[in-house]
């Protein structure tokens, strides 16, 4: 007697514990997965083979005893009107009982379950953690009343997109002219020292128009804002302070009110103290003010439409639509062109939402990265496709009995997709563990002080996102499993799963998981591959100076002591003697705002004398107030002439952008200009120097020019010192004279140039880095996937190849057989994914920097990075197909 015969005999045996109508009708087909299920155990050792054929006696026996008492139970009880199961209470215990086995499937395979959500959790929680910053700093509207009406009112716009800042005469014609605006304020930067209350410490603060608040509809916590008589109180001097600046400096005494305090050497009079939440509207610098203090309007600062300083901030009336308001500003400033074109002509005015303007040009960042993240969760639901596709196949011998128990295929399949769906609230659960570790790293990481980050956090909201993308992606997951499950003929005909097994069509679905998991990896990689670029573009990028052997700090000066324009020249210049003194400096210069260092003086309007042929030329240029060893320390390159002597007054030094701008090719040197509108003082221009790009890495050179800063000391000012060596050791050095000068003067934004300039691709670099990220992880998946698919294939395919080898197919034919069965749906899925790449990358053209959207290096390196690894990935299920032992196979076929 064969050892087939006796499980066969002893299968029939088993049958006997069953009731005789269930072994009418499924008997045979029982019979059947119950050989299936003896055959592992046949071929091993006889205690184990004991063992074996013990364990699925018991198990057979137990299932019929369970039937006969089911059977018992039903058969002649009366059926009661009060116990007729409505359809809706059917349907809801029929759900209940799927989840209960959905539940119970999963318990019983701990490893498939922390596998399954492990991989889901690692798309989940990058969707997560995005989510919860888009949903901060895009979604979740300004900490202001009705921030939807604020706007922003620029005097047209500079190269790069940004706004053009305003005069005050054009505020206040503004003001006087419009009817759009419920309330509208001008304000801009400004530094202070305060003194007096501990250590001296530089503050960030406004200067604002008594409208400012109106505008923004903050109400102090203590206190009052301004009124219109502050703006003219030269006895008290009116300040608000931040809450920040009052729980920091003040320990939050409400009796801060009425104190006389000391900023920039001045007594000024506090006022009150606005609210924690208030986040000062500044597009450009800093979002978090210390104190604002009144504009007084005085002097020229009321009549001169050249000196353009101020942002203009307004909010729309109740009726007035944005285009409405857009259309008015419109009409007004071809007005004041007509009647002010020395000034006004050619800069029409640009009315933007506050929104858009502090969050615009990141927002597309986000919603690329968003879209990565998506990309990522496609490829973890693809993977646990696959690990889901082969579960079922090995579930055969329980979905027999459960077939042969009653269970209709729908049932059965309906249970695989509750199973992908707790799977789903499982990788959902780690998602939020993941998400909650990683947005404080994104906050603190972030290249931009974007409005809302730091209050990005792991909330109600994100919590909502999260639980419904996991339902989604796990709903996803058992889908195709569970379609597979209910639509298989003759599911419900144990039988049938017990002998069937996958055939080309499983095969075909397989590969087809491989080629979605390529496509979907491509445009990952492609993506990091062209922000890569970007990254090493900008760093070959040359800003005009050279920031090797060079750092920074800046000074303010206040108080009576430096109220003189002599006392602050006398100040520097001995400061830029001593540091020049010191062994190791080789130069040590100032400057009023230093390139790429968040401050910008621009749109000052500067006019060459007119020539023989008197023509005088007019261009809005950058201007920078400047000592003559300021180039030297900045490593600057001197094109024609010479820069101007320590004690010059009356020359000036351009660049070759602003030289051609007003003379074309003609020789600049020994020409006058004048700075600014109404300036009677013209200055003679003495050198050329390379452009540098002062506002940001990115936008090129504009036209500049540079005045001894004797002609205009201001108290704050930028020092720039050049070492031979190391600069790092050298600051302490710097800080110790200033000390040594003046220990009442404070030494902030301490710097090395080549960390200033870093600071300039910050941005791209974050990006690159989470590109590089997202592409590893899709290829980590893809490659994952394309191993497991390919493993299983070898698996199941055993018995066919062993008998390919048998019938004389040679280990190395075998080998390449498998490889190509990955190579081609590979090439395949690089082909599709490649049309996605060029989607995204169009999408990402404003954050690529020197490098085509459609760049080919990208494509042809992606794609080529993704059939290597593909290839790597089908080595070792190769080699083990390679190693099928043909004898093992006949005899189990």
């Amino acid at each position: 007697m064969t050892t087939s015969r006796a499980a066969r005999r002893f299968a029939r045996l088993l049958l006997l514990a069953f009731p005789r109508e269930f072994r009418a009708r499924f008997g045979d087909d029982l019979a059947d997965a119950i050989v299936d299920r003896l055959a592992p155990a046949r071929r091993t050792g006889r205690p184990a083979a004991l063992a074996g054929w013990l364990r699925v006696g018991i198990d057979t026996v137990a299932s019929g005893l369970a039937e006969r008492r089911a059977a018992a139970r039903h058969r002649g009880a009366p059926v009661r009107s009060d116990r007729i199961p409505t359809r809706r209470g059917t349907l809801m215990r029929s759900l209940a009982t799927d989840v209960r086995g959905a539940w119970r499937a999963l318990v019983r395979r701990p490893a498939f379950l922390f596998t399954a959500a492990a991989m889901l959790a690692v798309g989940l929680g990058a969707n997560t953690t995005l989510f919860a910053i888009v949903d901060a700093t895009v979604i979740r509207p300004l900490p202001f009343e009705r921030a939807d009406r604020i706007v922003l009112i620029w005097t047209g716009r500079y190269p790069d997109g940004s706004g053009a800042v305003n005069s005050i005469p054009d505020y206040l014609d503004w003001r006087e002219r419009s009817r759009s605006f419920q309330a509208i304020a001008a304000y801009n930067i400004s530094l202070g020292t305060l003194t007096g209350e501990g250590d001296p410490v530089e503050l960030h603060g406004s200067i604002v128009t008594p409208g400012f608040f109106d505008v923004l509809e903050a109400r102090p916590l203590l206190g009052r804002v301004f009124t219109e008589a502050d703006a003219t109180d030269t006895a008290n001097r009116p300040i608000l302070l931040s809450h920040g600046l009052w729980t920091r400096r003040f320990h939050a005494d409400p009796g801060v009110v009425g104190r006389l305090i000391t900023l920039a050497g001045q007594p000024r009079r506090v006022i009150g103290v606005m609210p924690a939440d208030l986040m000062h509207p500044e597009p450009y610098w800093y979002r978090t003010a210390d104190y604002w203090s009144p504009v007084r309007i005085t002097g020229t600062m009321a009549t001169d439409r050249g000196a353009r300083r101020f942002r203009v901030i307004a909010r729309l009336a109740d009726g007035v639509t944005l285009a409405a308001a857009r259309a008015e500003m419109e009409t007004i400033g071809a007005r004041l062109a007509e009647e002010h074109p020395e000034t006004n002509a050619g800069a029409p005015l640009v009315v933007l939402p506050l929104k858009e303007q502090l969050v615009g040009d990141t927002r597309p960042i986000f919603w690329l990265f968003l879209t990565a993240a998506l990309l990522i969760l496609l490829l973890a639901c693809a993977n646990v496709v696959n690990l889901h596709v082969a579960r079922t196949s090995r579930r055969r011998m329980e979905l027999a009995v459960r077939a042969a128990l009653g269970a209709s295929r729908w049932a059965l399949g309906r249970q695989v997709l509750f199973e992908g769906a707790m799977v789903g609230v499982a990788g959902g659960l780690l998602s939020v563990f993941v998400a909650w570790l990683l947005v404080p790293v994104v906050v603190a990481r972030a290249p931009v002080a974007l409005p809302g980050l730091e209050s990005a956090a792991v909330n109600a909201r994100v919590l909502g996102y999260a639980f419904g993308l996991s339902m989604i992606a796990g709903l996803l997951c058992g889908a195709w499993p569970g379609l597979r499950v209910a639509r298989r003929r003759g599911a419900a005909v144990p039988g049938a799963f017990s002998r069937q097994t996958d055939g080309p069509a499983a095969t075909r679905a397989r590969s087809m998981l491989v080629l979605a998991e390529v496509a979907l990896a491509t445009p990952l990689v492609v993506g990091a591959l062209l922000l890569v670029q970007t990254l090493v573009h900008l760093q070959h990028i040359d800003p005009g100076f050279d920031p090797t052997h060079a750092l920074s700090f800046r000074l303010t000066l206040s108080g009576d002591r430096y109220a003189d324009a002599a006392a602050r020249v006398a100040f520097f210049e001995d400061l830029q003697d001593r540091l020049a003194a010191v062994p190791g400096h080789t130069a040590a210069g100032i400057v009023s705002s230093l390139p790429m260092g968040g401050l910008n003086n621009t749109a000052s309007p500067v006019t060459a004398e007119p020539g023989p042929d008197g023509d005088a030329r007019q261009v809005n240029a950058g201007f920078r107030m400047a000592s003559a060893g300021y180039f030297a320390a900045m490593g600057m390159t001197v094109v024609r002439g010479a820069v101007f002597a320590p004690g010059d007054r009356d020359r000036a030094v351009i660049n070759e952008e602003l030289a051609r701008a007003l003379w074309g090719d003609a020789n600049p040197l020994g020409r006058r200009l004048k700075v600014g509108n109404g300036s009677a003082s013209a200055f003679e221009v003495s050198g050329v120097v390379r452009g540098v790009r002062h506002a940001r890495l990115t936008q090129p050179a504009e036209p500049e020019v540079f005045l001894p800063y004797r002609t205009d000391t201001w108290s704050t000012m930028t020092v720039v010192v050049r070492t031979s060596g190391d600069p790092a050791p050298q600051m302490d050095v710097a800080r110790s004279i200033v000390r040594d000068l003046d220990g009442s003067v404070p030494l902030v934004d301490d710097r090395l140039l080549t960390d200033v300039v870093s600071a300039g691709w910050e941005r791209w670099s974050f990006g690159a880095l989470a590109a590089l990220l997202f592409g590893t992880i899709g290829v980590a998946l893809a490659a994952g996937g394309t191993f497991a698919v390919l493993s299983w294939l070898v698996a199941a395919r055993s018995r066919e190849i062993g008998i390919r080898l048998a019938l004389g197919a040679t280990p190395g034919g075998v080998g390449r057989l498998v490889l190509w069965q990955s190579l081609l749906p590979t090439l395949t899925g690089c082909a599709i994914g490649a049309v996605g790449a060029a989607v995204l990358a169009r999408a990402m053209r404003a954050t690529l920097v020197g490098v085509s959207p459609l760049d080919p290096g990208a494509f042809a390196w992606a794609a080529a990075g993704l059939v290597v690894l593909s290839i790597a990935a089908s080595w070792i299920p190769a080699r083990r197909a390679m190693r099928v032992d043909p004898a093992h196979s006949l005899r189990s076929a």
